[in-house]
Parts: structure tokens; sequence; C-alpha cells
């Protein structure tokens, strides 16, 4: 299942994901919507795991087993944050808001995402321990 691109996940891939009890689980995509934004959250983990980019409203799991928005995460910690990976460990990652712009367009390969729904539930695909 990994490592993925968002703009590589199509209908019938199976995603890592968390389930209402907080437990990661695999789902099957059953569609993919493309949207645009304006802006993307980029994390960097104390861990030395690879940089994670997605957008700012993009829902995580919290240590407190709660889902929260990444850009309100990022704005209440100071541009630090506590997450939950697939393994169900706490890791703690730093954080800043990019604007999509002609300064910063080559960042970004694609200004589009994909949302992901899986089994009828849209999601937030966990990531790689």
């Amino acid at each position: 299942m990994y490592p993925f691109q968002y703009t590589h996940i199509t209908v019938a891939d199976q995603v890592l994901t968390f389930g209402a009890s907080g437990t990661a689980t695999v789902g099957i995509v059953d569609k993919t919507f493309t949207n645009t934004t304006a802006a993307f959250a980029i994390l960097s983990f104390a861990d030395g795991r690879e940089d994670l980019t997605l957008t700012p409203g993009h829902r995580v799991l919290t240590e407190t087993g709660d889902y929260m928005e990444i850009g309100h995460m990022l704005k209440l910690g100071g541009g630090h944050v506590r997450l939950t990976d697939s393994q169900g460990n706490i890791v703690e990652a730093t954080g800043q808001i990019v604007s999509y712009s002609a300064e910063t367009a080559d960042m970004f390969p694609v200004s589009a995402t994909k949302t992901i729904v899986f089994e009828g539930q849209r999601g937030a695909v966990a990531m790689a321990a």
C-alpha cells in the first residue's frame, strides 16, 4: 500500500485508514474526487520519516483519539503537532502552511488533491509508519 501519492490512488486500491474506533484498518477505494486547493500543509517528522504534504483541511488522528484538521492543529500548536501513526504510536512533527503561488508552484507537481472514499465513507488516509 505504501509509499504512494494521492494523485496515483484509483478506485479499487487498498488504503490504510483509521476506523471509527481509531483502529488502523484497510479500506477499498470506492471513488475519488479531484479538488483544487490554495494551500498545503507540509509536515517534517522528528523521527526522520519522510515529509508529508496534505491540505490544511485534512483531518488526522490526534494523540487523544480525535480527528482534527491539520491546519488547526498547526495553528494551535505554534507549528508543532503530535499525531497517531498507523501503528498507534504518537509521533511529533513540525509544519507550516504554504500558499500555492507562482513562487511556490515548483514545490508541488500538481495543485489538485483527492478526497478518498472507501467503503462508502469519506476518510483520511493514514500516514505510513
